[in-house]
């Protein structure tokens, strides 16, 4: 579960970079233009909360799973 999570999360942030490298290589052939530089940004923003909400849900359940442990270690102990 969490080599998985922490995997998928470096596959997003590596494409978002992929992306911003590719846009920023369209900016230099089109100077001023301001309809690239707005999709630029929203694909950027979004991939960013895409980043965000995935490292919130692994933080998430590794709460949930220490949460978890603490519950049931004693419970198995008796």
């Amino acid at each position: 579960m969490k080599s998985t999570s922490h995997q998928r999360t470096i596959i997003i942030g590596t494409y978002s970079f992929n992306c911003e490298v590719i846009f920023q290589g369209v900016f230099q052939f089109v100077p001023g233009s301001w309809i690239m530089i707005a999709i630029d940004s929203l694909i950027t923003g979004l991939y960013i909360l895409v980043l965000m909400v995935s490292f919130a849900q692994f933080t998430f359940l590794k709460l949930i799973q220490s949460r978890l442990e603490v519950f049931f270690l004693p419970a198995t102990n008796l």
